[in-house]
């Protein structure tokens, strides 16, 4: 079985099967295209004599090795105390090599440390967000290959809630990349699970790019104006705490959608006593923000509360946002009462798009409105 079998030059029935874009970022790598008629010798070679112990096969013009050994292989051994990740909710996180090569983050989930978990109670009991699990996931998979950017985590899916029922909880965060890729960027499965617990709870794919994607102009559609009170809904209708209260306007409502304003979160507020580097990947206030306003909609159209189950796909454009934004709520048409769909898009100041959540998925039904008013502290709106 031949994998990784890399591009090959133009031959006698037309052009190569790379652009000429590509083959520059091949040349930049040291990588050469394959020739036809060398590629022809090499494959009829190796399938008429080529040992069936051999699992590996390198050949052709390139520092195979230091670039495995700069790209290829990953430090897994444990990070001394105190030298921690650069990720806010990864950074004390230890890594250690899976029984299927895969990478594994271990860290204890503590709410004295992680203070978010305090401001989420579902029946009085501190629940992981969704979107702190996404981050955290995102945030394995960039430090698992720091080369590169990460673009996109799609396919996640909520398997089984992370509760912390007594206090302290530990994590397994899992990471292994998938066998296509090019130069241009690949794939990898992120699983998020208890310690010692083969059930995931949450399961997606990690998307890393050689680049960050361009922020573009954003075309909002129209949304009837509304004017809704924001207190009154983060007192009456969901359960969050200040640190998630991202939303400080509801400007816009109806049956196709809604219309919010909001401002990001900064993770020395999320995260006591933990040092690291870098920002967020992807806001988890910010992506917090499109389950609220499902749980928001639901309350208004179909008297029901909703919580997520499924993320299609979340995406950042032009790296991490900072300052205020306008969330664009578009709900999709022809649903099951039971099912909140919506595309949810977060646009700057200028009008860009700078993140984007396609096909969220939320579980709605009236038994859910006994969770509105789980917070009882203050309304920081």
């Amino acid at each position: 079985r031949f994998r990784s079998w890399g591009p090959w030059e133009a031959t006698r029935y037309g052009d190569g099967m790379v652009t000429a874009e590509a083959q520059r970022k091949f040349e930049n790598m040291g990588v050469v295209l394959v020739p036809p008629a060398g590629g022809r010798e090499l494959f009829m070679n190796e399938v008429l004599y080529g040992p069936p112990e051999q699992v590996e096969i390198i050949a052709g013009e390139a520092p195979w090795e230091q670039r495995e050994q700069e790209c290829g292989v990953i430090d897994v051994a444990h990070i001394p105390s105190g030298v921690g990740l650069p990720y806010p909710l990864i950074a004390d996180a230890s890594k250690s090599s899976g029984p299927r090569g895969e990478i594994v983050f271990s860290r204890t989930l503590d709410p004295a440390v992680d203070h978010y978990l305090t401001q989420h109670l579902l029946d009085n009991i501190p629940v992981l967000p969704a979107a702190a699990a996404l981050e955290l996931m995102a945030e394995a998979a960039a430090c698992a290959w720091p080369d590169w950017v990460i673009n996109e985590i799609s396919s996640l899916r909520v398997l089984n809630g992370i509760r912390l029922d007594k206090g302290k909880l530990d994590l397994e965060v899992l990471v292994l990349a998938s066998s296509h890729g090019d130069v241009t960027g690949f794939e990898a499965s992120v699983t998020l699970r208890e310690a010692g617990n083969p059930r995931p709870s949450y399961r997606a794919t990690a998307h890393l790019g050689c680049e960050p994607l361009p922020a573009e102009i954003f075309q909002p559609p129209s949304i009837a104006p509304a004017n809704i009170d924001v207190r009154h809904i983060y007192r009456e209708w969901l359960f969050h705490g200040p640190l998630l209260q991202t939303m400080h306007a509801i400007t816009g409502m109806e049956h196709r959608g809604a219309l919010a304003s909001l401002r990001p979160t900064t993770p020395a507020q999320w995260m006591r006593n933990r040092t690291f580097s870098d920002g967020w990947l992807f806001d988890p206030g910010l992506v917090d923000t499109g389950p609220q306003m499902a749980l928001v909609w639901a309350r208004i159209h179909r008297n029901a509360a909703a919580l997520p189950s499924h993320f299609g796909a979340v995406r950042r454009y032009g790296g991490s946002l900072t300052g205020p934004c306008q969330m664009y709520f578009l709900m999709h048409r022809d649903l099951p009462e039971e099912l909140i769909k919506a595309d949810v898009a977060f646009v700057d100041d200028e009008g860009r798009l700078r993140l984007y959540i396609e096909a969220m998925e939320c579980t709605a039904s009236p038994a859910l409105r006994r969770l509105g008013g789980g917070w009882k502290g203050e309304i920081h709106v």
